[in-house]
């Protein structure tokens, strides 16, 4: 179908500020377009409205069978036939990015993936930049990001053209599926080269028949402007794709083991890979590769047919297929010399399986055995299960039987079905951990496992949630011979990181920097300290239950223990941490702020608790909230937990940016910007609100922004969030806003929100945490979690140590332990408190940190907010003595800390309300601890 250039004139006379286009409804929002069209489960049309309400900017939807209402006040544009010119439409949008990129698409039932990643590792070490989409992600080499499908939609695939072309590539690889062919996914799409790799069955669930399932296949070989295609005609679809293409005008390279204008001449295959004398239409070429089995051997060839094509010369096609390594989870070997060997793949099909165990066979030691880990997904072609199950039974010695991923099917009915197809005897262990423990601890020395059907995917959809679950760390924690409260293996973080691993490879449980804080089990992180090397108490570690270390250094003698060395701890502890949070599908939420964000993030974390219960939460605890305390926090994470709350602190430039690299929340909130931590952003309050806007740069598309529109850079923030959903607090017009009043309970709240009003009471005083209650119910209702559970969490926050917690004093009066930390604005929230309260109102200052050239100024600015608010004042440290200046005469500043003490000794009695405040440096508790009654 021709492209109705109506609908482009329509999207070109919309305001630059709109930048992009979504199918989703709830990524709709300002600098959106919102694409509305029936699909195979939803119509995208019922859901116009609600991406009106979330401020799209314009809309278009198909024509066919629909009416726009007339309420609805945005720009929109009908058209007919939308999907089919969706592609088009998306290509023209994102400035036809595949028209300036080398685009390859690779289709067949198996080798897909395998063929795009060497397609990748190939054409880097050739100089050309090149990326991947398909089944384990979309990126280039080392920061792939998960995919959805193996084919993306048609408005993200040309999306993420737009982006990989703006990162600098050259030639993308991507796996083009046949249900992406049939529903014009891949439409607008300019490939130059097309690869079939085979057809086998599989997807007969959606296809109905083999031929359909062909027919999808064989429409990349007639694509619009396709110049090349590389054909297998080992397999029987393979000669009528060569004809089809070459009735097109297609130039074609066939392929084959032993035929085809590519094919082998001599082979040979083992455990430890393949030597193989390549013949071509160029000449002969010999290769020797890592890869295992025949089938990799035909994909092998089906990449060297691709990078001919693309105008790579043999000499340097042979030298770059000889370091090929393996995709993750296809072939991925583990364990072997004195444990089994494991061999973990994705053949998920009848034919890949079968494929998979006659490789094996054939380079299984003498006298070894062949064990086979397997089962079938859920709600997909349920013929192909016995016949897996005749495969598995007939080609290994022990087949084991067990769950895939059972989807919204009962497991067991599955298992059932797979099983009916072995012959002989066989195991059966529906939990899929429990199988592959079976297997490997019934194998010897000698043999070898394979676990087979989900390769590379670390997940297992049970019903229609993802819960972590990756078959290569089932198998190395097998192999140690972990238990169940293991995190990892250090084969595994090694691997995460980039670190060398020193030693035997072993489970850990924990991880920490601290030797006082080392568990049995941990993993000690060895931190270079200003006046301490970790390096020096990996003996403490170890006296302390740790059984390894990551380190930078490695003496001559070693250490009792395994390592992983690498050349920046720190850097290694924050990857180890952004890997580990990256198997946790569960909402995240990551707060940052000058003032009260510990409070939001304690507050936001009661609500969450109310929601599911404090055991299944996680939340930074402490001052873990920069680049060293941070990752701790984030390795915390347990499959228990469904929320998790970060905060994120900051001294300079470029560490929120970091934090959230590490973090990837979901909703990202910034609570205030306030001058603190100046002399590391410049030296102006710009330079914090640009360093506390580094979280919304690095928030996903995907992710929501809190943002406090009573802040004076709330329009700076927003301006970071073009396209973005965002929810903002503090004022009268905002999402979030409160009336409080005082009762004999506290603070009452009744919080007005976009889900209807919220009722609960304050424990906590003060018009500051009035604020930080609807900073924590905007990011709470962005996480989507009930009111009720709101109001209950709020109700039950009884505040932080050190934030305003009156402590039971030996003077009779009130004491008032605000000690955790100090700036200006704190200060006056503070103090506002203070003056609230009965009796002689004492303010006890301590100074404050990190103010830069400003110090001086800022600390004079508190003494007189102070005056009149307070009946008498006492500093001590820092730059208090301009505090105490513009306090005036009565206000007492002291160079000695226990001249201090001395004189409160003297003042205070049972009608005085006492206020101690001051940043952390100060150590202000001492002043709450010395007056404090003992219990």
């Amino acid at each position: 179908m021709s492209l109705n250039m109506d609908v482009m004139a329509f999207l070109r006379q919309l305001p630059p500020s709109v930048t992009d286009l979504t199918l989703d409804s709830r990524m709709a929002g300002p600098g959106r377009v919102f694409v509305a069209m029936p699909g195979s489960a939803q119509d995208g049309r019922r859901y116009i409205e609600q991406a009106v309400a979330a401020g799209v900017s314009a809309v278009i939807y198909e024509a066919e069978g629909f009416e726009w209402p007339a309420v609805l006040q945005v720009p929109h544009c009908a058209v007919t036939g939308l999907r089919e010119q969706l592609g088009q439409i998306a290509d023209q949008w994102y400035g036809a990015p595949s028209q300036q990129l080398s685009l390859i698409g690779i289709t067949g039932t198996n080798g897909k993936t395998s063929c795009t990643h060497w397609l990748m590792q190939a054409l880097d070490a050739l100089g050309c930049k090149t990326a991947v989409i398909g089944t384990a992600g979309n990126g280039f080499a080392g920061q792939l990001v998960e995919a959805t499908n193996t084919t993306p939609d048609a408005v993200t695939l040309h999306a993420t053209l737009a982006d990989l072309l703006k990162q600098g590539a050259q030639a993308v690889a991507m796996e083009v599926s046949s249900h992406a062919l049939e529903q014009g996914r891949v439409n607008g799409a300019r490939y130059r080269t097309a690869l079939f790799t085979n057809l086998t069955r599989d997807h007969l669930d959606y296809h109905g028949t083999m031929a359909a399932y062909g027919a999808a296949k064989a429409r990349l070989f007639r694509w619009p402007g396709l110049q090349h295609a590389v054909i297998n005609i080992d397999d029987p679809f393979g000669p009528e794709l060569v004809a089809l293409a070459r009735a097109q005008g297609v130039q074609v390279l066939s392929y084959g083991l032993s035929q085809g204008d590519l094919h082998c001449r001599q082979l040979q295959m083992g455990l430890d890979g393949l030597q193989l004398e390549l013949v071509t239409p160029q000449g002969g070429v010999s290769v020797n590769s890592t890869l295992l089995g025949r089938f990799n051997v035909a994909n092998l060839l089906g990449v060297l047919g691709v990078l001919l094509c693309e105008g790579v010369s043999l000499a340097e096609a042979g030298c770059v297929l000889g370091k090929i390594r393996s995709v993750a989870g296809r072939m991925q070997r583990v364990g072997g010399g004195t444990l089994p060997s494991v061999v973990v793949d994705y053949s998920h099909t009848p034919d890949a399986l079968e494929n998979a165990l006659q490789t094996l066979r054939d380079v299984l030691p003498a006298g070894g055995k062949l064990y086979c880990v397997f089962g079938c997904g859920g709600d997909r072609d349920a013929g192909k299960r016995p016949i897996m199950g005749e495969i598995a039974g007939r080609l290994a010695d022990v087949a084991v039987v067990t769950s895939d991923n059972p989807r919204t099917e009962d497991p067991h009915s599955i298992v059932a079905q797979v099983a009916a197809g072995v012959v002989g005897a066989h195991h059966v262990e529906v939990d899929r951990r429990a199988a592959i423990r079976h297997a490997i601890a019934a194998a010897q020395a000698g043999d070898i496992v394979l676990i087979a059907g989900k390769g590379n995917e670390d997940y297992q959809i049970i019903g229609k949630t993802k819960h972590h679950f990756d078959d290569v760390e089932e198998a190395r924690q097998a192999l140690v011979g972990a238990d169940e409260t293991a995190m990892t293996t250090l084969s595994m973080a090694a691997e995460a990181i980039g670190a060398q691993l020193i030693g035997n490879d072993v489970a850990f449980r924990h991880v920490t920097h601290d030797t006082r804080t080392v568990q049995q089990g941990s993993l000690y992180v060895a931190r270079k300290g200003a006046s301490l090397d970790g390096h020096a108490l990996i003996p403490d570690a170890l006296a302390a239950g740790a059984v390894a270390a990551l380190v930078s250094e490695v003496p001559a003698a070693a250490y009792a223990c395994p390592v992983l060395q690498v050349a920046d701890v720190d850097l290694a502890l924050g990857k180890l941490a952004a890997w580990w949070r990256g198997r946790f599908r569960i909402p995240v939420a990551g707060v940052t702020g000058s003032v009260g964000k510990t409070t939001v993030k304690e507050m936001l974390a009661a609500i969450c608790a109310a929601e599911v219960g404090a055991e299944q939460v996680l939340a930074t605890e402490g001052s873990f909230n920069n680049h060293t305390g941070l990752p701790l926090t984030l390795l915390r994470l347990r499959p228990r937990h469904r929320f998790a709350v970060i905060e994120m602190g900051m001294n300079h430039t470029g560490e929120i940016a970091y934090l959230t690299g590490l973090t990837r929340p979901d909703v990202a909130l910034i609570n205030n910007a306030a001058p603190i931590h100046l002399p590391g952003v410049g030296g102006t309050l710009d330079g914090v609100a640009a360093a506390k806007g580094e979280i919304f740069r690095g928030l996903a598309a995907s992710g929501i922004a809190v943002i406090n529109a009573a802040d004076p850079y709330a329009d700076y923030w927003r301006g970071l969030n073009p396209g973005r959903r965002m929810v903002s607090f503090g004022t009268a017009q905002a999402d979030v806003h409160a009336e409080a009043s005082s009762s004999a309970r506290g603070t009452e709240l009744l919080l007005h929100t976009l889900s209807g009003e919220i009722q609960t009471c304050l424990q906590v005083p003060g018009q500051h945490n009035v604020r930080n209650a609807q900073a924590a119910t905007a990011a709470a209702l962005a996480l989507g979690i009930s009111p009720k559970a709101v109001a209950a969490g709020l109700a039950q926050y009884q505040g932080s140590k050190g934030r305003l917690q009156q402590k039971p004093a030996r003077f009779g009066g009130r004491l008032i332990d605000d000690t955790y930390n100090a700036q200006p604005a704190s200060m006056r929230a503070a103090l506002d408190v203070l003056q609230a309260m009965p009796g002689k109102r004492v303010f006890v200052m301590g100074g404050m940190g990190e103010l830069g050239e400003q110090s001086r100024d800022l600390h004079a600015e508190v003494g007189a907010y102070a005056q009149g608010r307070t009946d008498c004042m006492l500093a001590w440290g820092g730059d208090t003595a301009q505090a105490c200046a513009a306090y005036g005469p009565t206000a007492q500043h002291f160079t000695e800390f226990d001249a201090l003490l001395q004189a409160l000794e003297t003042l205070l009695d049972a009608d005085c309300s006492v206020l101690v405040k001051g940043s952390r440096a100060m150590r202000m508790e001492r002043v709450v601890e010395h007056f404090m009654r003992e219990a």
